[in-house]
């Protein structure tokens, strides 16, 4: 099991491949200045679940594994592929999202009037 700490780039949508299969793709980034790494990890299944509540800009840690496999295409050229599948996401801070207004808090339309 490994960990990554980034920043939410891209929540991808849920990709139905079957009736049984599901997958869905966070991208997180290094938050690098000069050379930002994007890194994209797979949920799938029942973990494309974990996603839902996460929202692009916020700071995650993903727990996940490394997986490859071995494909013979129908040439005989053997290739390898690599799959980071994440398990696990936690959010480090709550994506900001403004509060609304509520009747009562001090705050009316007049005020949005600049005086010049």
């Amino acid at each position: 099991m490994f960990k990554f700490k980034g920043i939410a780039y891209k929540v991808g949508n849920v990709e139905n491949i079957s009736d049984k299969f599901r997958k869905r793709e966070l991208v997180l980034t290094d938050g690098a200045d000069q050379y930002p790494q994007y890194i994209p990890f797979t949920f799938v299944n029942d973990k494309c679940d974990l996603l839902e509540s996460i929202a692009e800009g916020q700071e995650v840690e993903v727990s996940f594994s490394l997986k490859g496999r071995e494909w013979t295409s129908p040439q005989g050229q053997v290739k390898f592929f690599s799959t980071i599948e994440g398990f696990a996401v936690t959010a480090e801070k709550p994506a900001f999202v403004p509060a609304p207004s509520t009747p009562g808090s001090g705050h009316t339309d007049d005020q949005d009037s600049l005086p010049f």
